[in-house]
């Protein structure tokens, strides 16, 4: 059975399912070898009601293609996706499986061995799907498998896949290794977001700025700062990506398990890779409820994180503030003082004014009946006691003279314009 892609005209055998308004589906199988299922929408439900008529076409070995190839068609993967798989799903030394789109596979050459079948991949089209791998790529059982130069026949090849039982163990491989390793790496990153926000929660908690070591911090405030920011915007980074796990992951992983349930209860088996059905449902859901567990607590270490960065950067300014503060109350204490010297200084120098005003007066005062006596004192005026009172009486009206002259030059514009 094969549905184009346009989406609009349907080949079909005359006992084959129909599924309705089933608008994304492409269905590739061989005989009674398996199917191996592209769907988006809500088409999963008519797929496994044609497992459910049809279960002899519908298994290989035991496996569900429709379950293994569900991740892909839960996940919507860009290429950034792709990206972000192929750096954490490294399986083993040699091996990296992925989930996979069928419109890039090409029937060029098909094969089966044991039960299960597979196709090669063309390397360009892989590359224009946002992969690059060599020719050693296969498709077995829905999950693309890499190997990175293995030289193995066909024989070889499916044993080593199944003796490793990295793939085709359950569908939930590819989603819960995803988180799992998503998980512990950003264990990791956190570790070393712990490690820089002490050292800044430290430096932010220090009060008293006469420690060295707090001294060369302020030195370069602004660098710190610029890095509790970064360290800031990296937490929330960190954040969002737990959240896209949470939302992108673990949703869909969950819906994953309930088909994988549903398709295993309708078939009637009891067993599942030789085990019991009930055991098989009920590790997974321990094992997803043990990594949403994980999940929860680094959600919830994380936004413990973020609140610890704006605590942090607050800290930090309310610091560079406090230091600011202090540097200008000193300020203004030395600006007191610096008015008090100068307020002193005033005063001082009304003193020494009024002082040469004292002297300047006495000056005038003296001054002229000096100079009549030193002029009386030469030896070319004949001088005699009987003569004091000339003395006298050319002292008093020449200093009398002076000090109305004064007055009068005092009070005259050009005092004020020599002024």
């Amino acid at each position: 059975m094969l549905f184009d892609k346009d989406y609009h005209r349907v080949r079909e055998d005359r006992n084959s399912f129909r599924p309705q308004h089933c608008r994304c589906i492409e269905i590739l199988h061989s005989k009674n070898q398996g199917i191996i299922v592209r769907e988006d929408s809500h088409s999963a439900d008519y797929v496994l009601e044609w497992i459910k008529r049809e279960p002899d076409k519908s298994t290989i070995g035991g496996l569900r293609l429709i379950v293994s190839v569900l991740p892909h068609t839960c996940f919507p993967l860009s290429r950034e996706d792709m990206d972000l798989l192929v750096e954490y799903l490294h399986l083993s030394p040699r091996f990296l499986a992925l989930p996979f789109d069928p419109s890039i596979v090409h029937r060029d050459k098909d094969w089966e061995i044991d039960g299960i079948q597979s196709w090669s991949v063309r390397g360009t089209d892989c590359q224009r799907a946002g992969i690059s791998f060599n020719r050693y790529t296969k498709i077995v059982s829905g999950i693309l498998i890499v190997d990175e130069g293995c030289k193995m026949d066909d024989d070889q090849w499916i044993h080593q896949i199944k003796e490793s039982r990295t793939c085709a163990i359950h569908p939930l491989l590819i989603p819960t290794l995803l988180a799992s390793n998503y998980i512990r790496e950003n264990h990791q990153r956190s570790g070393g977001i712990f490690g820089r926000l002490g050292d800044l929660e430290r430096l932010a908690g220090v009060r008293s700025f006469s420690n060295p070591s707090v001294q060369a911090f302020i030195k370069d405030s602004y660098k710190r700062i610029r890095e509790a920011a970064d360290l800031r915007a990296e937490i929330s980074d960190f954040t969002t990506a737990l959240f896209w796990l949470k939302g992108c992951v673990f949703g869909p992983t969950r819906e994953c398990i309930r088909i994988f349930q549903n398709s295993l209860v309708e078939s009637h088996l009891e067993t599942y890779m030789g085990r019991n059905i009930y055991l098989v449902g009920k590790e997974l859901d321990e094992r997803m409820e043990f990594i949403e567990r994980g999940e929860i607590w680094l959600s919830a270490m994380a936004k413990g994180y973020v609140a610890k960065a704006d605590t942090t950067i607050s800290g930090l300014y309310a610091m560079f503030a406090l230091r600011d503060n202090e540097n200008n109350l000193e300020i203004a204490s030395r600006a007191s003082k610096t008015a008090e010297d100068a307020a002193t200084i005033a005063e001082e120098t009304k003193k020494d004014s009024s002082t040469m005003t004292s002297t300047a007066a006495l000056s005038m005062v003296f001054l002229p009946g000096t100079f009549v006596a030193t002029v009386l004192a030469m030896p070319m005026v004949a001088w005699t006691p009987e003569d004091f009172w000339k003395y006298w009486a050319i002292t008093l009206p020449l200093t009398v003279a002076i000090i109305v002259s004064w007055q009068i030059w005092a009070q005259s514009g050009w005092c004020n314009m020599s002024s």
